[in-house]
């Protein structure tokens, strides 16, 4: 789910709309280069931070910083009763796919079965970076 964002939203600071096929596309390439091809993972974008698409509740979220930069949440849950946190505060568009590469390895291999993306980021993945974090 995108919002509209660039050109026809005048609070966008970033594409959304237009851009979300092309990176659900390169997400889908990269899920099978990590073992995870055809696996559902709720992706929402929005080219602010207002949330027109309710990116805080998605298993991945692209919120717009600037154009071309997003901020990567990650952590909802398939229901919508969780919200994400966030993981990474500015990431360029073509930068997107190393940064979330180690992170859905891990996934790949670390998930319990049947356990979606969004509830192992919130189980493991989140809870060790704010721990690093504190320390």
């Amino acid at each position: 789910m995108a919002c509209p964002a660039l050109p026809t939203c005048g609070l966008a600071l970033a594409e959304s709309e237009r851009m979300l096929p092309g990176l659900i596309e390169r997400i889908e390439k990269l899920c099978a280069e990590t073992g995870l091809a055809g696996e559902e993972i709720i992706i929402r974008s929005t080219g602010c931070p207002n949330g027109c698409a309710r990116p805080y509740m998605a298993e991945i979220a692209f919120v717009g910083k600037a154009p071309g930069r997003y901020q990567v949440w990650l952590g909802g849950n398939a229901p919508g009763t969780r919200l994400n946190r966030i993981w990474k505060d500015v990431v360029k568009d073509p930068e997107i796919e190393n940064e979330l590469r180690p992170v859905l390895a891990r996934f790949a291999k670390e998930r319990h079965s049947g356990e979606r993306f969004g509830d192992w980021c919130d189980r493991v993945f989140l809870k060790e970076s704010t721990a690093s974090l504190a320390n």
